[in-house]
């Protein structure tokens, strides 16, 4: 009845299994009998990922004692330095608020400006679809008046004109 035994993913993933079940029991069994390659092997692995982290650790450290460094010459600068810098900063703030509006205000103003914006496009879109709308009116009256038939049958155009032609004899 079922054959998923059979199924390639299937194979694949018991053969896969049983591959790494093998490993380990190898792993063991060399464990066991003392093979001293496989040992050596994994004791130099073990010895290469301790030496990874302890480099790891010292770059991390080298790291955070060249920060150190840096905050500590900044804190070096003089008080008049500081005083300076202090001074030309709030002139460079005066200078931009004297030119830019508050960011509030700015916000409130480019709001306004996208909502104008948005409205605008609004109305032009709906102009664009009652102009569309205005032509597919006039064509379907057009073609309901060219098939359009009067009691006895004649088409309007013909039926108008024949009227015409009636009232212009009897004008006569």
């Amino acid at each position: 009845m079922g054959k998923g035994g059979r199924h390639p993913a299937y194979i694949r993933a018991h053969s896969k299994r049983q591959d790494v079940t093998r490993a380990m029991e190898k792993n063991a069994q060399a464990l066991k009998e003392g093979d001293m390659n496989f040992t050596k092997q994994l004791l130099e692995n073990h010895r290469i990922k301790e030496q990874i982290q302890v480099q790891m650790k010292l770059k991390r450290a080298q790291e955070a004692q060249q920060i150190t460094q840096e905050s500590s010459q900044t804190e070096v600068l003089s008080e008049k330095s500081k005083e300076e810098m202090y001074k030309t900063n709030q002139e460079r703030l005066r200078e931009l608020a004297e030119i830019q509006p508050t960011s509030y205000e700015h916000a409130i103003k480019l709001s306004e400006e996208r909502q104008r914006r948005i409205a605008l496009e609004k109305e032009r879109i709906a102009a664009e679809k009652q102009i569309i709308k205005e032509k597919r009116e006039l064509r379907n009256r057009a073609r309901k008046a060219r098939f359009k038939f009067t009691a006895k049958g004649q088409p309007v155009m013909e039926a108008y004109i024949a009227n015409l032609l009636k009232q212009i004899e009897k004008g006569k």
